[in-house]
């Protein structure tokens, strides 16, 4: 009749709810924490992208519009004392130096030898938020045909912009646009930007 009685009891359930309770509640939290962790470090991921992407387009700008105010000269001419054909070039603007050493390496090598170098954009942030942006880049004489089959000198420049910490990289291609009023050839460039390698 005891051991009847003991079956028919009901007072160890109310513990055993609790505990599943206590446990449903448990994993809910559980969830909870891990999407609220996942989602506050996707926010972090985000912002540094978005960051990084901001620094390396606003070093882009700059480089497009130093190239944009860059103008080089390249004019034929004789020279005085050996009467041999002399070319002279000068440039004006913010990259005048890359690019006048550029050019006139291009013209000394009939248009054989592409200029490689390469600069650092610092900050000077002393917050320490913004790193250095590097410019790897090539100026290449890129022989093109005008209309009665001559070839045509036109100094093609491609960049290649890194974010110190990044992997992500910005292009830059500019195409040289010429105004002819000899002996002089005005040279002047037309930059684009792409996060695409290759892209016009």
């Amino acid at each position: 009749m005891n051991a009847l009685k003991k079956l028919r009891s009901r007072k160890g359930a109310a513990v055993i709810y609790a505990l599943l309770f206590l446990l449903t509640a448990t994993m809910v939290s559980v969830l909870i924490l891990d999407a609220s962790v996942t989602t506050a470090k996707r926010l972090h991921d985000d912002k540094v992208w978005e960051q990084d992407y901001l620094s390396l387009t606003s070093a882009g700008k700059l480089i497009k519009e130093c190239l944009e105010n860059t103008l080089c000269n390249v004019t034929t001419g004789t020279n005085s004392e050996t009467g041999l054909p002399e070319i002279t070039v000068s440039a004006q603007g913010p990259f005048a130096g890359i690019i006048e050493n550029a050019v006139r390496r291009a013209v000394a090598s009939g248009g054989s030898d592409p200029y490689h170098s390469a600069f650092t954009i610092d900050p000077e942030d002393a917050s320490g938020i913004f790193r250095p942006v590097s410019a790897d880049f090539s100026i290449i004489p890129d022989q093109t045909e005008i209309p009665g089959g001559a070839p045509e000198d036109s100094y093609k420049i491609s960049a290649v912009l890194t974010y110190e910490g990044s992997d992500m990289k910005l292009y830059l291609t500019a195409s040289a646009s010429r105004q002819s009023e000899p002996p002089t050839d005005h040279i002047s460039w037309r930059v684009t930007m792409s996060t695409k390698e290759g892209a016009e």
